[in-house]
Formats: structure tokens, C-alpha cells, sequence
């Protein structure tokens, strides 16, 4: 008998199989680290973002003063009848109900792009009751969200005019 040099057709195929698992394995491990390191970078990003988020609304509600439905003053900012709500995903400010812009209403934003990265806030919602601001929005980037709640105590009890 003579014998071949090489390998014959079911040591290739073996050889491949054990490539195949072994590529797929770290294929799996590769993928799992990249959802754990976009999971980490959210919660960092997110918990940032919510820090800025709620300093920059108690700087404002701080010291303000309810005047009813979604409406407060703060004298210290230049806010009388403003309102704080979203637009892009972002958080804005109206000063006033009287400030117009080209779409009809007088907009600040109340923090700049930057804090954002590529966060964005939905469902806003304020409330007041007995000298205290309350409310919640979600921070989401793509299909990961979470929700912040805030409470804020006004140093100005009462609502205006009262």
C-alpha cells in the first residue's frame, strides 16, 4: 500500500467543524461584551445626564413660585408664567407666555447639546403640591431607557398671588 501525504477528507472536515465552534464561541463572547460595555456606557451616560438634568430644574424651581396648570415664576431667572417641557428630546424653558420664536413660543434650552451625547428625554410631566415640585422623565438611547423621578422642595411656599 502506499500511503498519501496530507490529510484525507474527514480529518478536514473534523478540523473545520472545531473552527466553525470555536469561531462561534468567541463570536458569542464578542457580542455579549459589546451589549454589557453599551449597557455600561448607557448607565454612566444616564446617570450624568439625570445628575445636570436635576440641578439645572431645581436651580429653577428652587425658588419659584406655582401659578397653576404647568406654569411657574421665578423672579431670580427672569421667569414669570414659564414652563419647563421638551422639544428634540432636549429639555427647554419659556421665560414667559408672552416670548415668541418662529414657532410661536419663546424657548431656552436649559442645558446644552453637549450634556446630551446621544441621550434623549421623553415624557416629561411637573407637578406641584403644597410647596413641593414633582415629576419624572426617561432618558433612552436607541431601545434602552430608564426613568428618573425628581422632587424638589420651592423655598418660596405658596403660589402667586397667594
Amino acid at each position: 500500500m502506499r500511503r498519501s501525504r496530507g490529510f484525507t477528507l474527514v480529518e478536514t472536515l473534523a478540523a473545520v467543524a472545531i473552527l466553525v465552534i470555536l469561531i462561534a464561541t468567541m463570536w458569542l463572547g464578542l457580542a455579549s461584551a459589546s451589549d454589557t460595555y453599551r449597557i455600561s456606557l448607557f448607565n454612566a451616560e444616564s446617570a450624568t445626564l439625570a445628575d445636570t438634568v436635576d440641578t439645572a430644574i431645581g436651580d429653577v424651581l428652587r425658588y419659584a413660585l406655582w401659578e397653576g396648570e404647568d406654569r411657574f415664576t421665578n423672579p431670580d431667572y427672569g421667569v414669570s408664567g414659564g414652563r419647563l417641557f421638551l422639544k428634540d428630546g432636549k429639555l427647554c424653558l419659556t421665560p414667559s407666555p408672552l416670548d415668541r420664536d418662529a414657532d410661536g413660543l419663546g424657548i431656552m434650552p436649559l442645558l446644552s447639546d453637549g450634556a446630551y451625547s446621544n441621550l434623549e428625554l421623553s415624557g416629561f410631566s411637573l407637578l406641584y403640591e403644597d410647596g413641593v415640585f414633582r415629576g419624572s422623565y426617561t432618558i433612552a438611547a436607541g431601545e434602552i431607557s430608564r426613568e428618573i423621578e425628581f422632587c424638589f422642595r420651592t423655598l418660596r411656599c405658596g403660589t402667586e398671588g397667594a
